[in-house]
């Protein structure tokens, strides 16, 4: 068995739009019929937690960065996040790395070219944010202490617009399959 995992690259702003025409074609139903909630799981406050649809009928996660944006959904599995950073120099990337990356990994990023360093840190960076976006705690906590490969779960880079990374958090041990799809 496997889980299919739909993503769409967009412009950040077509997103308010996109989302409900999205998961509108994903259910078979208009964008006008898709309600869509925000309460916090952890507090009860209707304003910051993680995006979903009441019910649960599709899991969705939606990340924008530098003018771009993608929504990843999928009916196969309860939770599901993405995450997607513009390619761009960090100035205090040495001390970033530092307090993201578990010391193993911190070490062997150290130990990599500084030409291949951006690109791996951010690597990690969007696959750490996606998990946590997943479970409804965004990057309030150490994320140093965030497993790269949580348990029960898929977390892995996916394709992205030229000049960004972006990674795909899934809560499941199956194999995915990811499918561009298009915005409508």
């Amino acid at each position: 068995m496997s889980v299919r995992v739909q993503v769409v690259s967009l412009r950040a702003d077509a997103v308010p739009t996109a989302l409900p025409t999205t998961l509108g074609r994903a259910l078979g139903r208009p964008p006008a019929q898709i309600a869509i909630t925000r309460v916090c799981e952890r507090c009860g406050d209707l304003d910051h937690g993680r995006p979903r649809m009441p019910g649960g009928e599709i899991a969705f996660s939606v990340s924008h960065s530098g003018g771009a944006a993608v929504i990843a959904l999928t009916p196969d599995s309860p939770r599901i996040g993405v995450d997607l950073e513009l390619v761009r120099a960090r100035p205090f990337l040495e001390r970033l790395a530092a307090r993201t990356l578990a010391p193993d990994a911190y070490a062997a990023w150290r130990a990599a070219p500084k030409t291949e360093r951006l690109a791996t840190f951010l690597r990690v960076w969007t696959m750490k944010e996606a998990y946590l976006k997943a479970i409804g705690l965004g990057i309030a906590t150490t994320l140093a202490d965030v497993p790269d490969q949580p348990s029960g779960w898929t977390v892995q880079p996916i394709g992205a617009p030229p000049g960004f990374v972006a990674s795909l958090a899934v809560e499941t041990t199956q194999p995915l399959i990811v499918c561009d799809g298009t915005a409508g």
